[in-house]
């Protein structure tokens, strides 16, 4: 998704990072299996990497297809990426009407929630630290 119109009539884009007003939602089902194949994933790169086994455990998780040349920090950051993808849903909140588009789960679909202010509220942007 790079970019969608809101019921508003305003564009949301999705053309860079740190948009303040996206965000990740993850459901109280699946939070605490996010964090078991995390956990599971970290420990099992890390006992490869120990036992001199990393090469065995690259072939195992990319198939003789993947980044051979990475440092097992970036393997990792891969392997999160792809747990996190499994597990997060996206969310938008449009910068006028503060209408928020709640991915549907396994497509590419966005549902929209008005609140009843009718307005931005900035409620997916990181809180002002010097409030």
């Amino acid at each position: 998704m790079s970019k969608f119109k809101c019921n508003c009539g305003n564009i949301i884009s999705d053309t860079s990072d740190y948009l303040p007003y996206k965000a990740a939602l993850i459901n109280d089902k699946v939070e605490e299996s996010f964090f078991e194949e995390v956990s599971s994933e970290a420990k099992s790169l890390m006992e490869a990497s120990v036992s001199g086994n990393l090469e065995k455990w690259k072939q195992k998780h990319y198939n003789d297809v993947g980044p051979w040349s990475l440092e097992p920090e970036e393997i990792f950051y891969s392997a999160l990426s792809s747990i996190y993808l499994k597990h997060f849903t996206c969310i938008y909140e449009c910068q006028e009407c503060g209408r928020l588009w709640v991915q549907k789960k396994g497509s590419e679909t966005f549902l929209p929630f008005l609140p009843e202010s009718n307005k931005y509220e900035g409620i997916l942007d990181e809180p002002n630290k010097n409030a």
